[in-house]
């Protein structure tokens, strides 16, 4: 038990928090980036979709308002928050309601913390992610305490503490007083709001550099004895707060909501999608966030033998039009994480299952991932990139392919974090109109992986009931091609409504920002190309290209070659294991250095445009080392890691 005297010396002040940095670095974009969001461009896009958020929540106030006088029944829903938040035209009444060792286990996330496999001791130190829920977190738990000072910063004030909002938090940044509830991210900082003014609140804090955001919340789907709390044709419609989360994301791309699927997974109605699916609502259904499955402890029989499921109760998609949501699965099955109970529980702890508890697993698990990606390239991922690398490391789940059970798979962090230690497998790239980026790869009998990733224009919103059409804008495509045979990516079908033949297919796929190609046993060179169906808005798309961790890319393609972040590329190649050494730049390098993590010289040599060595050959065994090289014009160093 923690002693009252100890209790005491916590210090909650949420004003001296409102004007305190606690020392926290606000996660921002790279410089390009910050330098575009100073424009006058950009500062009038942000004021059109403010000014449009709060014309409408003015709107939504005074129908809400209107409609608690009539005292209408609300729907009837137990074990959970529930409040009422607009009067739509067209579906009625919307309320929202609330939708760790164990998890860190689970999605890999122990690998790259303190101790883990991969050597990396990411915590999350000086970062910070916004959590908005039915209230606040309470600041004063102890698992938030860090030198006496809380890591919990207050968004708005005069709101209550929260359990379900202290929970979540705690599962994002718990710092492990309690063992079993440590967090994904135990040193980093939470900014906590409730859901009262989300749009507003997250659209300034997105402005003010904020890339990371969970929302354990969603619009009431059922009541209790099953009955509809929205109308059937509400489900899987890309409606106005789809379409405003979505011009976010495409004003600010390296910004990423991660939001909770929902906890309506056995639940049934007539006319959905599919008896059993088409549960999503609101921003679920949006294209550029990300939304989390929940997902059961993961049960390693040996560390490649392992059993694996989704949890029934999770909500199911797909949209309207049959795009993948969720996108990804995370553990949320028995999570212990702190909680509130009165002002003085400084100490309490809740065990709760659910995907309010997935999603804060798989954000803190991002949040990691920022942190090491940052480590080596000094800037930040888009949220194209981080969203299209776990999906692509993702482990799949029951059949081959994407479903809207599970979306693409059970995050795995731990591959995630090889292949941002490659340095080689992902690409931040532009297509531009009428522009087809085509390079060659090749393999030796072994699977290929290719994935593309977009932040996507905002559609219109739907008001029309099951109103099915694709709200997809820019539409990419990606294919891969040998000998004449097109290799195209997964998507959903309706067979599957159908029949038992699993929901993915392949195919052209004019629905998702996100298409993967896949081939099992390739051998030989084959083409990717990148192309695009009719005209880009603003005349291109930035997109993300990760590629298999085991394909080779061919040297001189040089359309990947001419958008490459660096001119200097220096790494581990974990499959050859060996170092590789490559500049793109007209001077031959002067100098190269490898130091450990003590700083010790453990290799030194003076090279050309292009080397490798093999690293055990030169007596560099298991660890953490830093490369250091470069020549009169550029000069370039990077955190590798050998395991």
């Amino acid at each position: 038990m923690q002693s009252e005297k100890k209790k005491n010396k916590i210090k909650i002040n949420r004003m001296k928090n409102k004007f305190k940095i606690l020392f926290c670095l606000v996660l921002v974009a790279n410089t390009n980036i910050l330098l575009g969001q100073q424009n006058s461009e950009l500062k009038t896009l942000h004021a059109t979709l403010k000014s449009k958020i709060l014309e409408t929540e003015q709107k939504n106030r005074i129908a809400v308002d209107s409609f608690r006088k009539l005292q209408k029944r609300k729907p009837n829903i137990a074990n959970s928050k529930i409040e009422l938040i607009r009067v739509d035209k067209t579906f009625g009444p919307i309320y929202y309601q609330t939708h760790n060792l164990t998890a860190a286990k689970s999605n890999r996330t122990n690998s790259i913390q303190p101790g883990g496999i991969l050597g990396l001791n990411l915590e999350g130190e000086n970062l910070k992610v916004g959590v908005w829920d039915a209230g606040l977190a309470f600041e004063g738990h102890q698992e938030f305490n860090e030198n006496n000072e809380t890591r919990i910063l207050i968004g708005n004030e005069n709101i209550d503490p929260d359990d379900h909002a202290t929970h979540v938090s705690g599962t994002i940044i718990a710092n492990g007083t309690n063992s079993e509830a440590k967090g994904m991210a135990p040193k980093a900082t939470v900014v906590s709001y409730d859901w009262t003014n989300v749009r507003v609140e997250e659209l300034n804090e997105v402005e003010s550099g904020l890339l990371l955001s969970n929302h354990s919340y969603g619009a009431a789907g059922f009541e209790d004895n099953g009955d509809l709390a929205v109308p059937a044709e509400y489900f899987g419609t890309y409606e106005s707060s789809s379409a405003y989360l979505d011009e976010m994301h495409f004003l600010y791309p390296n910004y990423l909501h991660v939001t909770s699927a929902g906890n309506d997974g056995l639940q049934s109605y007539p006319g959905g999608i599919a008896t059993g699916y088409d549960k999503l609502l609101e921003e679920k259904n949006a294209k550029n966030n990300l939304v989390v499955a929940n997902g059961k402890d993961i049960n390693y029989i040996t560390p490649t033998f392992y059993i694996l499921d989704i949890d029934p109760s999770s909500s199911q998609g797909p949209t309207n039009d049959f795009r993948v949501k969720p996108d990804i699965t995370g553990n949320g099955t028995g999570l212990i994480s702190p909680i509130y109970t009165s002002p003085l529980s400084f100490n309490d702890y809740g065990n709760y299952s659910g995907t309010s508890m997935a999603a804060p697993s798989v954000t803190g698990s991002i949040l990691l991932l920022q942190e090491y990606y940052y480590s080596l390239n000094q800037k930040y991922m888009r949220s194209a990139t981080i969203k299209g690398l776990v999906c692509h490391t993702a482990y799949d789940i029951d059949d081959k392919g994407p479903d809207p059970e599970s979306g693409w798979g059970y995050i795995d962090v731990k591959n995630a974090a090889e292949y941002i230690t490659e340095q080689n497998k992902i690409y931040e790239l532009t297509l531009t109109n009428n522009e087809v980026i085509s390079f060659d790869i090749t393999e030796s009998n072994a699977d290929i992986k290719v994935s593309i990733c977009w932040t996507d224009p905002a559609g219109t919103a739907q008001s029309e009931p099951d109103y099915d059409q694709p709200v997809l804008v820019n539409d990419l495509d990606l294919k891969l091609v040998q000998n004449n045979t097109s290799y195209l990516p997964w998507k959903l079908s309706n067979a599957g409504v159908y029949t038992s033949n699993g929901w993915a297919t392949k195919g052209d796929n004019s629905v998702d920002n996100i298409e993967i190609v896949d081939i099992e046993d390739a051998n030989g060179s084959y083409t990717v190309e990148i192309s695009h169906k009719g005209t880009l808005v603003n005349n291109e798309q930035k997109f993300s290209l990760i590629l298999s961790k085991s394909t080779a890319l061919t040297l001189g393609t040089s359309q990947i070659d001419d958008q490459n972040q660096q001119d200097i590329i220096a790494f581990h190649n974990s499959k050859t294991k060996r170092f590789v050494v490559k500049s793109n730049t007209k001077n031959p390098f002067t100098y190269f250095k490898v130091f450990d993590i003590n700083g010790r010289i453990v290799k030194e040599m003076s090279v050309d445009y292009q080397y490798s060595f093999e690293a055990s050959s030169q007596g560099i065994i298991k660890g953490v080392y830093f490369i250091v090289t470069g020549n009169a014009a550029k000069s370039f160093s990077s955190k590798t890691v050998i395991y």
